[in-house]
């Protein structure tokens, strides 16, 4: 049997595989497993070392409950963490100061703690925990989808319409109403020769937000364009949509790390991405993959983009690193240094 103390800790996944989050703990326990380190405890063996990740919406109903409940596994074990939806000032004031003092409470009971981005160590020692010892290791790129096409340009399929499309749940902030006003413009400036009629989203509304889709649908209708949901998608159905959209787009307004533009990447696409101190991050750690545009230049992007198909390919120079291995390698590597 291997030293336990050298082993990786135990994988704790808690939630809905659908969940951006989940899935991503699901992958890289998997990987983990594949790459052969044997982070599984024996049959009847006690689990003293966890890892989990931690965002305030999959551990209870409100912050200070899912805060508790990491109090309580903590007691049970030694616990590191890796944090997602970093409170910042977008939440509002109150939730501000209560999901902050939430992950404070979580960072402290941590034996260990990691974030996925510089911008969101920014974050957590500015509004959380100034004096947080945080590992920063980067969301990884999952292995090229096999149906993307690189540089080359892809035929949309028989019965798909030309559209701008944003991976994963509707929420505000999410950037849909903006995509619609900047498509409406688009066309508006560009005239509608070539360019989508339609936003789509390519998932289903977060919990809570199922209204939004129709106040979306209605913003659409007034600015004389068209807003559809696919609903729920297997990953093999959003990889081959990914790879048919005219126009991949991120305009999250408040993003802080982003499954959905690793999506875009992994399906072959350079997307726009609304220039921030997170996507000036990406761009930086991945140069060549990510369109930045500034908010009042997205009409002219979208419009270019969908008459030059070539602009919304990745080119095949362009590294995709960190993947998925990488990171489980970044990983294994940074829970031999925590002291447990």
């Amino acid at each position: 049997m291997s030293d336990p103390s050298r082993r990786p800790p135990a994988q704790l996944i808690v939630g809905p595989p659908e969940h951006g989050v989940v899935g991503y703990a699901r992958s890289l326990a998997s990987a983990l497993h594949a790459a052969q380190h044997p982070e599984a405890p024996a049959d009847g063996e006690r689990v003293d070392r966890a890892h989990l990740h931690f965002t305030d919406r999959l551990f209870g109903p409100d912050p200070e409950r899912a805060a508790a409940r990491i109090g309580e596994l903590a007691q049970q074990r030694s616990l590191s963490v890796t944090l997602h939806d970093i409170p910042q000032p977008s939440d509002g004031e109150t939730s501000l100061i209560r999901r902050a003092a939430a992950y404070r409470s979580v960072i402290r009971a941590a034996r260990g703690v990691v974030c996925n981005s510089e911008h969101e160590a920014e974050l957590i020692r500015r509004h959380v925990d100034a004096d947080a010892v945080l590992e920063v290791i980067p969301l990884p790129v999952e292995s090229p989808f096999e149906g993307s096409t690189g540089g080359a340009t892809a035929a949309p399929t028989a019965s798909s319409e030309p559209t701008v499309a944003i991976v994963g749940f509707i929420y505000p902030g999410k950037g849909h109403r903006e995509a619609i006003d900047a498509l409406a413009d688009a066309r508006e400036r560009h005239g509608s020769d070539g360019l989508p009629r339609t936003v789509t989203a390519f998932g289903r509304a977060s919990a809570g937000h199922e209204r939004d889709v129709d106040a979306l649908r209605a913003h659409a209708e007034r600015r004389g364009v068209g807003f559809e949901t696919t609903g729920y998608l297997t990953d093999d159905e959003l990889m081959a949509r990914c790879v048919a959209a005219a126009v991949p787009l991120s305009a999250h307004q408040h993003i802080s790390a982003s499954g959905s533009i690793n999506t875009w990447l992994r399906a072959g696409r350079r997307p726009l991405v609304l220039s921030g101190r997170y996507a000036r991050e990406m761009e930086a750690l991945r140069p060549g993959s990510l369109r930045l545009v500034d908010s009042h230049d997205l009409p002219d992007a979208i419009a270019d983009s969908a008459r030059r198909p070539p602009l919304t390919r990745l080119a095949s120079t362009v590294s995709l690193r960190p993947l998925l291995a990488d990171t489980v390698e970044a990983y294994v590597a940074w829970w031999r240094s925590v002291s447990w």
